[in-house]
């Protein structure tokens, strides 16, 4: 029986439901409280057990070893025209072969030799590195074929001497940005047994669209280097 006491009023519901509510949010806070606590305590431990069972840094799996030879200019018969091109290669012992990485460009009126950052860094280890001149443009001759079947054609007839020769692994790797990556993506597509790999960089993937405007064939010598040449133009 409720006391009539007027002085201990007796709870109506609303107040007693707000009760529950507070005492339902204070449970949770503390729950929330303790897995927050515990979570921390595992990141702790992880990173003190990881601390404990760091893996070792890797190591390089080459070092610089080699000297460089003193840089060789060649020229060479393609099916497009004789392609020019620079090579270092690295004094290495007799017998020793050693792969190839290959720049094909269209630029070497701004530096085409074969002693380049390229050179400096990866001939020590064992590497050869070459720097050709793309059909038809600097050295080279035959004539310059904007992203066409001529530059294709020599851009693996290239990678076939260079990985054919008896002081190469048969292994070509091809290597460059923009003009010079779109070469290697064009030899990949001759696919030569030799091509090992290609590394282009903001190269182009799809010639047609820079070659071709509605169909028709870009002029030649409206773009690209100025040694573009007609069907009929200089060979060597």
């Amino acid at each position: 029986m409720r006391s009539a006491n007027p002085s201990s009023p007796v709870p109506d519901r609303h107040s007693r439901s707000r009760a529950r509510r507070r005492a339902v949010a204070v449970v949770g806070a503390l729950a929330l409280a303790a897995t927050a606590a515990t979570a921390c305590v595992g990141m702790a431990s992880a990173a003190t057990a990881s601390g404990r069972h760091r893996p070792p840094r890797l190591k390089p799996v080459t070092t610089n070893r080699y000297q460089a030879l003193p840089e060789q200019s060649f020229l060479i018969p393609t099916r497009a025209g004789k392609v020019a091109f620079r090579l270092v290669r690295p004094n290495v012992p007799a017998g020793t072969r050693v792969p190839v990485i290959l720049t094909y460009t269209p630029y070497s009126v701004l530096g085409g030799s074969a002693a380049d950052g390229l050179a400096d860094t990866y001939v020590p280890k064992g590497y050869a590195r070459a720097v050709a001149d793309v059909v038809g443009t600097g050295d080279s001759g035959g004539c310059w074929d904007y992203g066409g079947i001529r530059e294709r054609n020599s851009a693996y007839d290239l990678v076939e001497w260079l990985g054919t020769r008896d002081w190469s692994n048969g292994k070509v790797a091809m290597i460059g940005g923009s003009y010079d990556g779109t070469t290697a993506n064009e030899a990949a597509v001759a696919n030569p047994p030799h091509l090992a790999m290609i590394v282009p960089e903001v190269a182009i993937s799809h010639w047609y669209g820079y070659a071709y405007f509605g169909g028709i064939r870009l002029k030649r010598g409206q773009a690209g280097p100025p040694t573009a040449c007609s069907r009929r133009g200089r060979s060597r």
